[in-house]
């Protein structure tokens, strides 16, 4: 008599999953008084829930562009029983929000750093010379056929294989480390 074990999820999704969990635990206290002072501010009559209004408008100060669409979808993958009637998002669904929103930012700066390393000739695309390098560097085991590969998976423009910063951060994105 064995033990049956659950089926594995894929491993880019528990990266995924451990990527948004790992980047969430740096925010810090004070950040997260922001957070709270930031929903005081919009729940006007105390009753510790805020309009979408007052959730596009925090985070639009964080500099992100957002439409009324996106605060829906954002709502419905961290509470899928919000309750639309009233527009009303309650606190622990505004922090759950905003630390995306941080940790998605957090994520963009490191992918443009990443980029900007790999790309140490400041060209503003990746070609095959920068990605050898890096092979190289890291004393990595990856022959010239994969790393054609992984340029042609980063790429979006048809023609020359360099991916540009926009092509890596979908790839990031798609395929995260």
């Amino acid at each position: 008599m064995g033990i049956t074990k659950a089926p594995a999820a894929p491993a880019h999704t528990l990266r995924k999953v451990d990527r948004f969990f790992e980047m969430r635990l740096n925010i810090n206290s004070e950040q997260k008084a922001d957070i709270r002072e930031a929903f005081q501010i919009f729940d006007d009559d105390g009753d510790g829930v805020v309009n979408l209004e007052g959730l596009k408008v925090t985070i639009r100060a964080l500099g992100f562009e957002v439409k009324k669409s996106d605060l829906r979808k954002w709502i419905t993958e961290v509470n899928p029983q919000a309750d639309w009637k009233s527009d009303k998002i309650p606190y622990q669904d505004f922090m759950e929000i905003i630390e995306r929103k941080m940790c998605e930012y957090d994520s963009r700066e490191d992918e443009i750093k990443m980029f900007r390393i790999i790309d140490h000739m400041n060209r503003g695309r990746i070609i095959f010379r920068d990605l050898k390098r890096v092979v190289t560097i890291l004393k990595m085991d990856v022959n010239d056929e994969e790393i054609m590969e992984m340029l042609e998976m980063g790429r979006t423009v048809f023609g020359n294989l360099e991916v540009s910063l926009e092509d890596y951060i979908r790839a990031m994105r798609r395929n995260p480390v």
